[in-house]
Order: structure tokens, then C-alpha cells, then sequence
């Protein structure tokens, strides 16, 4: 887990150095630069497996033909070295980097297909003067790349190819706008004008010309036929979802999660805990995986603190709950949005001060629960589409289940389950887009077969809601040099999901039915089948009602926010009132006020420089 950078073409290495350093926080415990014939490779690593100078980047072949720069962690990599071993190939050293450079060597790109993990790599061909650049199946790991004069350029991060731009400035259609903060993560394109994102999936040889990326993974290919019968598949679900677990505890450096209180985080956490009951310690699994890391907000609807600490208990281990004192925030949000470098609905002080409170601890590696919700349905405003799918007998079912799972407070309106339906009546009766949310799918036989839900469900998880969330909690938990590893996001877990009926995500008026009917025999009862769903957010409403409020008025009668190129001023001061004037304020509300003041704050944290630290490098945000 780490920070790549590179050049296709001549860049003098002080300057190679200064783009590499901007991601020093990604990779506190190594630096590696490389000026090879053609091409700079460029690397700052986190140790987690073989921390020695063996298992150092950029790492060249043992033939001298390829060189590799890779961020990311492939779980099987003992599984493949034997295979590899059985092949006549050696090894000397005890990292997965050398496992996955030897299975390019062997297999080429087709090896990406054998490899379970997270991924961006540069692969440079000495003797053919190209590179291969290649991202994991969903994108779990960054790459970005620019056309400069001193080559194609390439990283981890946007902030390390800043300094080879010849202007630095934003892409107003982006960022200036909140109305795709949630949905530009799964395209080419990016807040600032001149850098490209690459594909999640794909793969490309170039020789310095801009990259044409080749589709390597579709989901689609790859769904199975699961059992008939529910029990059956919830038992499917907890074989698969213990092994990922298991595969994820490789590590040579200790390992904690992040723990909320809800089903996703609570069923990891209590997956390890069973996964050692079983007894016997896997080869290079971690010594030291009982830490638990929660967000208390105390006071506010948002704290989840108590089933947090239910779960912790009930595997074993204790939770250590990390506050954030709003007064602080002013003080490192500059800061947090240059290391965040994107938009997003939230703030993201409270979420970088739990990874960096697991870094202080000593923890490297954070066994988090994304990915569920997306796939098994987990949000409401998903759901809801089911009743698209279902028989009109089951649609006071499925909105029932719908409100039952909104968070409790005035600051989150329910509606009542007649008015959902009756909506659902009117909405049936106009013309449904077709194929809905096909985009280059909308043609593959699977997703003709595929219902409303699965549909919806598809497109949110690859294109959209978790390429984002995907996005912030590698920039939350890498400014702190902490890897998160999520075993929902095994690929096998995700075909097997995309594969379930609808039934088996919502049953008996639940959600993710088949997560809670697997997990629920290793869970507390009060967590697996809890239905109220409050998700991990800053409490943005009672902050900026309350400690904040000074902070965001200075803000906004500033007269960096009146010449802003990209802020709103009316509208931030619209919002920002009715929220303060509100007698009855929404979390919605509050949500929208905050994406309003948020072009400014990026702006001046990540253009004007304010959040970059002094020196030009990246210090660990811990």
C-alpha cells in the first residue's frame, strides 16, 4: 500500500522528487525514485508485508527487463508464489510485490484475473520502451495521468502531478457544481482541468502517447448461478465472506477496523473474532488484529458509539472511541481537503481523525466494511425501486422496510407508507427509461435478465456512489498512512451478490437479508438485525449551527469567498441562513448548506495552496 508516480518520457530527478514527496503521506516508511532509459518510476511506500529493504520499490526482475511501481495488496500472493514456485520461478523476499512482478513477468496482464486484492501499477518494459498501466475490478486504488511537456505523466494522487501542469486551475463543469459531487468518481473526468482518471477494470500499453485503456473485468462475465433456496445462500454468503476475511489478515504489522455500529462493520469485526475461535494462526496472518476504532458524537443523532462498543465487546475486544472537537476543525479543514483533494456531501475532519488515531496506536492496516450497502442494498432510496420488481401485495413491505431503516430524529422526515406507495403508483404510470442506467452494459445478456433493483444497484456500485466512497476512504485513511482492506469487496463476494434475486437483499422487511441471515449466528441479535440505518457522516448540522457557525459566517462576508471563481456567495448565504433560521432543520439541509460553502473551501485549500503544508511535502495528517 503505497504512492506511485511516473514520467513516460525525461524529467530531472529534483523535480521527479518534489511530485513524489507529495505523496509522502501515502508512504511514510520508504521513498524510491528511479530515472530508467525513457521513463521515471517513482515510489513511497507503507510497509505492511516484509517491511526489509526486499521488499522496496520500484522493484526490477530478476532478468532486468521490467520494472514495477505498485500501490495496493494482493491477498492470495501465497497462494500464487506456490504457484509460481511449482513454475521453476524463485523469490527472495517475503512481499506480495514480488509475487505479483513475477506473475507479470509469466502471465503478462492475463494475471490480473488470478490476483485477489486492490491495485494501480506501472509496469515499465525496458527492452520495448513502454508501460503498462493497469487498476484493480473496482477501482479500490487511485491512478490519474496527464499530458505534460515532459511526457505522460502518472500517480496516485492528483497533488503530485501539479507541478509538471503549465496552469493550474479547476474544471468549473465539476467543481463548481454539487450536482455530480456523487457521481463523477466513475468517469474520465476531474476537478482540475488537464488531469484524467483511469478506469477502474482496465488495462493500457503506451509509450508516452495518451493511454487507451482495454477493459479487463466485467462483473457481468462472471455471475454464477447461487443456490435456490435462502438458508442456502446465506450460507454461501458466510463461507465467502469468512475467507475474505480471512485473506485480509495477512500482514507482517498489526491490523484494527473501523467500527461503526452498524451490520457491515459489526459483521467484520465479529468474523475475525470467529475466524480465531476456530483456532490456528494462517500463515503470515497479523499478531495483533484487536483494535477497534469508532467516531463518537456524542449528543447528536449521528453517535453510534453504544452498538459500536456492543459489537467490540461481544468479539472480544475493546472500542476506542475518537471524538472531534468542532472547535478544531477550522483549524485542519485547509488541510484535510488538500490531503481529501476531491468534493464530497461531508466534512471530512471526523473520519481522518479515526485513521489517524489507529496510526498513533500503531495500527497499519484497517479491516473496514464498505461495499455492502451497495450491492445487497443497504440504502433506502435503493430499495424502494424494488417495488418495480415485486407484486403489489409486497410493496407495503418494501416501504415499510424503507422507513423503518431511516435514522431516528426530527432532523430526518419520514414518510408514511402510504404516501410511499401511492408515489410508487404515480411514478409506474410514466415511461421508464430503457435500459435503466445501462450505460456499457445496457447490451450484455446479464444485465437484460436483471430486475429493477439489481439494475440500479449495479450502476450505483460501478458507477457512481461506491467508486466515490471508494475514492474518500482510501484519501482518509492513506493521509495518515493507514491501508484499509474491505472484505465485502472481494470479487467473489461481488459476483455471487449480483447474481441474488432481489428477495435475497430485501425479505421479511429487512435489508441486506442475506448479510444479517449469514452473519447472524457469529453477530449480537441486537446489531444483526437492527433495522434503523444511520451511516458514518459528520454531524454537519448541529456544528454548523452551533461551533461552526462563526467559522462559515467569517467564511462567507470573506473577500476570498466574494472573488471566489468558483463559489456561489447568494446561494451559500441563502442556504446558510434558512439553516440557521430553521425551527425544525434537516440533516438534508444541512448537507446542502455545506456543498455550497465547499467550491470555496476546495478552492482555496487545494488551488490557492492553503492546505498544502509547508516545505511542498505531505506530512502524515497524524
Amino acid at each position: 500500500m503505497c504512492g506511485i508516480f511516473g514520467v513516460v518520457g525525461r524529467l530531472d530527478a529534483d523535480t521527479a522528487g518534489r511530485c513524489l514527496d507529495r505523496l509522502a503521506h501515502r508512504g511514510p516508511d520508504g521513498r524510491g525514485l528511479e530515472i530508467l532509459d525513457g521513463c521515471v518510476l517513482g515510489h513511497r511506500r507503507l510497509a505492511i508485508l516484509d517491511a526489509s529493504e526486499a521488499g522496496k520499490q520500484p522493484m526490477t526482475s530478476a532478468c532486468g527487463r521490467w520494472t514495477l511501481s505498485f500501490n495496493g495488496e494482493i491477498y492470495n500472493f501465497l497462494e500464487l508464489r506456490a504457484d509460481l514456485e511449482a513454475r521453476g520461478r524463485t523469490f527472495h523476499s517475503g512481499s506480495d510485490t514480488e509475487v505479483l512482478l513475477e506473475a507479470l513477468v509469466l502471465w503478462g496482464p492475463d494475471c490480473l484475473s488470478r490476483c485477489n486484492g486492490m491495485w494501480a501499477l506501472a509496469l515499465w518494459d525496458r527492452r520495448e520502451h513502454r508501460l503498462l498501466l493497469a487498476r484493480d475490478r473496482f477501482g479500490k486504488k487511485p491512478l490519474f495521468w496527464a499530458e505534460t511537456r515532459h511526457g505522460l505523466a502518472f500517480a496516485s494522487e492528483m497533488k503530485a502531478l501539479f507541478p509538471l501542469l503549465d496552469r493550474l486551475e479547476a474544471n468549473p463543469e465539476l467543481a463548481g457544481s454539487s450536482r455530480r459531487i456523487m457521481s463523477y468518481e466513475g468517469t474520465p473526468d476531474c476537478l482540475v482541468r488537464g488531469i484524467n482518471r483511469f478506469p477502474a477494470g482496465h488495462l493500457a500499453w503506451t509509450r508516452g502517447e495518451a493511454p487507451r485503456p482495454v477493459r479487463w473485468w466485467n462483473t457481468l462475465d462472471h455471475l454464477e448461478t447461487p443456490p435456490a433456496r435462502f438458508e442456502e445462500q446465506a450460507e454461501r454468503f458466510r463461507e465467502l465472506f469468512l475467507d475474505a476475511c480471512r485473506l485480509r489478515l495477512r500482514s507482517d504489522v498489526p491490523l484494527g477496523t473501523s467500527l461503526s455500529g452498524g451490520l457491515d462493520s459489526g459483521a467484520v469485526v465479529c468474523a475475525l473474532a470467529h475466524l480465531e475461535r476456530q483456532g490456528g494462526r494462517a500463515p503470515r496472518q497479523g499478531r495483533d488484529w484487536r483494535n477497534a476504532f469508532c467516531a463518537a458524537f456524542p449528543g447528536t443523532p449521528l453517535d453510534e458509539s453504544a452498538p459500536a462498543t456492543l459489537a467490540a465487546r461481544h468479539a472480544g475486544l475493546d472500542a476506542h472511541l475518537v471524538e472531534t472537537d468542532p472547535a478544531s476543525v477550522p483549524d485542519t479543514l485547509y488541510r484535510d481537503l488538500w490531503l481529501l483533494e476531491e468534493q464530497h456531501l461531508t466534512l471530512p475532519s471526523p473520519f481522518m481523525r479515526v485513521y489517524a488515531a489507529q496510526r498513533r496506536s500503531g495500527v497499519r492496516v484497517s479491516l473496514d466494511g464498505h461495499g455492502a450497502d451497495e450491492m445487497f442494498a443497504g440504502y433506502g432510496f435503493d430499495y424502494l425501486h424494488a417495488m418495480h420488481d415485486a407484486p403489489p401485495w409486497r410493496w407495503p413491505d418494501v416501504a415499510a422496510a424503507y422507513r423503518a431503516g431511516l435514522p431516528r430524529g426530527p432532523q430526518f422526515p419520514r414518510p408514511s407508507t402510504l404516501r410511499l406507495v401511492r408515489d410508487h403508483l404515480k411514478n409506474r404510470l410514466r415511461r421508464e427509461p430503457a435500459p435503466m442506467f445501462g450505460g456499457p452494459d445496457a447490451d450484455h445478456p446479464a444485465w437484460q435478465g436483471m430486475g429493477r433493483l439489481n439494475r440500479l444497484l449495479h450502476h450505483g456500485f460501478h458507477r457512481t456512489i461506491l467508486p466515490t466512497l471508494l475514492r474518500n476512504y482510501d484519501r482518509y485513511s492513506m493521509a495518515c498512512g493507514v491501508e484499509v482492506r474491505m472484505p465485502f469487496m472481494d470479487h467473489r463476494i461481488v459476483t455471487f451478490a449480483f447474481s441474488l434475486p432481489w428477495t435475497s437483499k430485501l425479505r421479511g422487511g429487512f435489508s441486506k437479508a442475506v448479510v444479517r441471515a449469514g452473519m447472524a449466528p457469529l453477530m449480537p441479535r441486537e446489531i444483526a438485525w437492527a433495522r434503523t440505518k444511520i451511516g458514518f457522516n459528520a454531524p454537519a448540522l448541529e456544528w454548523m449551527r452551533g461551533p461552526l457557525r462563526p467559522f462559515f459566517e467569517d467564511a462567507l462576508h470573506s473577500r476570498a469567498f466574494r472573488e471566489s471563481g468558483l463559489a456561489d456567495q447568494p446561494l451559500a448565504a441563502g442556504r446558510f441562513q434558512a439553516l440557521v433560521d430553521a425551527e425544525r432543520p434537516t440533516f438534508d439541509q444541512a448537507q446542502a448548506c455545506w456543498t455550497a460553502f465547499l467550491p470555496f473551501f476546495w478552492e482555496e485549500a487545494v488551488l490557492r495552496g492553503k492546505g498544502e503544508p509547508k516545505g511542498g511535502t505531505c506530512a502524515s495528517s497524524c
